[in-house]
């Protein structure tokens, strides 16, 4: 017979971290796209899943422990095995899908990286043009740089 209360916390969890990698997905789409000004909004509603998914977390965990489970992936697996084989699945489905939220986690991260980067580098540049000897020497003529437009003005 299925424990239920840990059935129920099982399936709860594993709905939270299904809705974690939606967003995580969604914000590396942002990030691929440059879609920057979506960024802030995702990470809201990102910042919420992942709290509602460390309570959820937590009461799993306070569950199992109830039980005597151990607090290890290994140990877990080996106690659903032998007392509710019916939740193994859904146990390694959970595990699954950590790993595959981490690794969105770590791609996302490095394209933020990336892309401060290609910001600074960005603004070094223009920073650079900006402070180039653009406007008129002493007598009235055109210095060397100032064929370009000043980036700071219309």
């Amino acid at each position: 017979m299925t424990d239920n209360a840990l059935h129920s916390a099982l399936k709860d969890e594993l709905a939270g971290l299904e809705r974690v990698i939606a967003i995580l997905h969604e914000e590396q789409e942002t990030l691929t796209r440059a879609r920057i000004d979506h960024l802030a909004e995702i990470a809201q509603t990102k910042s919420q899943a992942i709290a509602e998914l460390e309570l959820l977390s937590a009461e799993r965990r306070a569950l199992m422990q109830a039980r005597n489970i151990p607090d290890d992936g290994s140990a877990i697996s080996d106690w659903l095995n032998q007392h509710e084989p019916a939740l193994l699945e859904t146990w390694e489905t959970l595990i699954d899908l950590a790993r595959q939220a981490a690794q969105y986690n770590r791609a996302n991260g490095q394209l933020i990286s990336h892309r401060e980067e290609a910001n600074r580098a960005l603004m070094s540049l223009l920073l650079a043009e900006r402070d180039t000897d653009n406007g008129y020497t002493a007598d009235g003529r055109l210095s060397h740089g100032a064929s370009r437009r000043p980036l700071d003005r219309a």
